[in-house]
């Protein structure tokens, strides 16, 4: 299973690649840096996790890495969702649903 994760808080980003649940893999790429003048930078991560990791246990760990951010909202999968346990748990969801 997959989540891309893209937000402009690029800090955020690298703060994933801490404490990472067992199974769990975060691939960071390059931060493309081709923007206008009126975008903001945006860093992406890749979540790759096996099926049978707890929804719960890796929203949590997602939502201490994103709840001290300016942001209340991060997009996931092309869907931009609520920086909260239940956002998280919501998408990790569907996209084993649709994935699995």
């Amino acid at each position: 299973m997959k989540l891309e994760i893209q937000t402009p808080e690029i800090p955020l980003v690298f703060k994933l690649k801490t404490d990472i649940p067992n199974g769990v893999t975060v691939d960071v790429p390059p931060i493309g840096m081709t923007r206008d003048i009126l975008s903001d930078a945006i860093a992406i991560a890749i979540v790759t996790f096996p099926i049978n990791v707890s929804a719960q246990i890796l929203a949590i760990w997602l939502y201490e890495k994103f709840k001290d951010g300016k942001s209340k909202t991060v997009t996931i999968n092309k869907r931009e969702i609520e920086i909260s346990p239940d956002g998280f748990i919501r998408i990790i969801e569907e996209t084993i649903k649709s994935e699995g």
